[in-house]
């Protein structure tokens, strides 16, 4: 995980003083050559304080996160910016026209901010989405489903995250409470030594609480210790099984996709039971489909988290976000509760999905 972050901070390096360069001919205060650290130094810090959580106090980190992890915004969107500074120069030159540029940039820049604070207003204001799936399997009674994932506890979200996240799904009184993993960022000690996994503890589902694994789960080799202490919790971890929820109920679920490969062969959906399945990354959408599941849930994408990154996770997978048929089965994926390293949302908003299985 840390040499992912020495690659940030090695292509950071060099985009950053590349946009320090754009600038500068629009900004004369940037013109001397020490306000290059400007944009190098946030990206050093945003890179560290992601590969080594547990040096600062934790106040200090999440407030260092929050900070840098915005300016990885910026620095991101200005990335484009630089691809449309030098089509705009050239094209200045080529057609000699009076030069564009300036105009643009100053343009460009507030069109930037505006879209980084209402990312952030965007990231931290959580909505339901509701669906409904008809099945003429026996239910003695309608089942409600709340399913979320990708909370990435951890630098950015920590305790009060838990808190607010634990009392929404409660408000919805849910039969069964799916997770779809990444519910740790990049350090589980750090996330246990803030408590933020404590509250849920205080999920109510008559049925129970499952949860898969997701590749920041299992990233830094902590699965197993994050395991039991889910256990303590009473959320029980379903990897590459089958388990019966109650007597008109199965889910199976898979280990992640970086773990796994996909290559548990899961059983076959049982014709006399709702049967449910759960990834975490949305790769086996049509297998589960003609093994005859009635609903899949998956998180993983964040549905590209910030534009125009969706166009990139719509050609990944067979569905980046929402609900959708494949033949019998209802799959949804989710955008996630939380989100990774950058606190900013240019798309849907982070949800809690309620499904409501009715016959």
């Amino acid at each position: 995980m840390r040499s992912f972050f020495v690659v940030i901070m090695a292509i950071g390096t060099i985009f950053s003083l590349a946009q320090w360069l754009m600038y500068r001919t629009v900004f004369p205060g940037l013109a001397s050559r020490w306000t290059s650290l400007l944009f190098l130094v946030p990206v050093y810090v945003f890179s560290l304080i992601n590969g080594y959580m547990n040096v600062l106090p934790r106040a200090m980190t999440r407030a260092i996160a929050w900070v840098s992890g915005l300016y990885f915004a910026f620095f991101y969107y200005s990335i484009i910016l630089l691809v449309l500074f030098l089509i705009v120069t050239l094209f200045g030159k080529l057609f000699t026209m009076p030069t564009l540029v300036p105009y643009f940039i100053k343009g460009a820049l507030v069109v930037i901010l505006l879209l980084i604070a209402g990312g952030c207003w965007n990231a931290t204001h959580h909505v339901y989405r509701e669906e409904t799936f008809i099945t003429k399997k026996h239910l003695e009674k309608p089942i409600k489903i709340a399913f979320f994932a990708d909370t990435h506890l951890g630098e950015l979200f920590g305790k009060d995250f838990s808190q607010e996240l634990i009392a929404k799904v409660n408000a919805v009184h849910p039969d069964l409470v799916l997770i779809g993993g990444d519910m740790v960022d990049n350090d589980l000690y750090f996330v246990l030594h803030e408590g933020s996994l404590e509250p849920w503890k205080e999920l109510k589902a008559p049925l129970g609480v499952y949860a898969v694994y997701g590749n920041h789960d299992v990233m830094r080799g902590t699965s197993g210790q994050e395991k039991t202490y889910l256990d303590s919790l009473h959320i029980n971890m379903v990897c590459n099984d089958t388990v019966a929820i109650g007597k008109d109920i199965v889910l199976t679920g898979l280990d992640d996709f970086s773990r796994s490969r996909n290559t548990y062969d899961f059983a076959q959906a049982p014709t006399d039971k709702v049967a449910l399945f759960m990834e975490h990354q949305p790769r086996s959408l049509e297998k589960a489909a003609a093994k005859g599941y009635d609903l899949s849930f998956a998180g993983h994408t964040h549905a590209g988290q910030f534009y125009p990154n969706r166009e990139i996770t719509r050609r990944m997978y067979s569905l980046d976000y929402g609900s959708k048929f494949f033949a019998q089965m209802l799959a949804t994926v989710t955008n996630g509760y939380g989100l990774w390293g950058i606190p900013v949302r240019v798309g849907p908003a982070p949800e809690i999905v309620v499904v409501t299985i009715k016959n």
